[in-house]
């Protein structure tokens, strides 16, 4: 089995980081034949350049876009970490996801039927978001980052999108002992179902 990480942070070590990478391990205790490939957005142009009028006829080139579609390809399930920033995930996985959705690489409107549009990586048979805010769990909005991402992957072909890991308030927690601590049990039952 293999697995893309894609991880975003503003900072080395970041809550989502910490939270990927220990739900990371024990899919790993639990499935012993595995690869895991991390996509670090903060190191790879892909992360850093976003879409503008500017550059609309080289983003794709710049960012490398076929090297990251052909990654997308090959794998079997993705877990993907960010910080919410502003009610919204990170920059970095915005610029992601312009880059690498993709008319007829990673979706098609060619073969659906009704008009609407076929994911093409159906390689990719299960996701798992992570996902930390400041803010306390009332007042995640409806319309939420989880969505939004879950949405995308679904768009571009993704089988099944695991219940979300989410960390609110993680500004109370120094420690990243208290971090996994305090979700456990929803890491867990995500290792179950990934």
């Amino acid at each position: 089995m293999k697995i893309l990480y894609i991880k975003s942070e503003l900072k080395e070590g970041s809550k989502p980081s910490v939270i990927a990478e220990y739900f990371l391990e024990k899919v790993a205790q639990k499935n012993k034949n595995i690869e895991i490939i991390t996509l670090d957005l903060s190191v790879q142009k892909i992360g850093s350049i976003a879409l503008n009028s500017n550059n609309f006829s080289s983003f794709w080139t710049e960012v490398e876009a076929d090297k990251w579609i052909n990654l997308l390809k090959t794998v079997d399930k993705v877990v993907i970490s960010t910080p919410i920033i502003n009610w919204h995930y990170s920059a970095e996985i915005k610029n992601f996801f312009d880059a690498i959705c993709l008319a007829d690489k990673t979706f098609s409107y060619k073969y659906s039927k009704k008009g609407g549009s076929i994911g093409l990586l159906t390689n990719i048979k299960n996701v798992q978001i992570i996902t930390t805010y400041h803010a306390p769990e009332a007042q995640r909005p409806l319309i939420n980052a989880e969505n939004a991402i879950a949405g995308t992957f679904e768009f571009i072909g993704a089988q099944k999108i695991n219940d979300p890991i989410i960390l609110f308030q993680g500004y109370l927690l120094d420690k990243n002992e208290d971090v996994i601590e305090k979700l456990s049990s929803k890491i867990e039952a995500a290792v179950e179902t990934f």
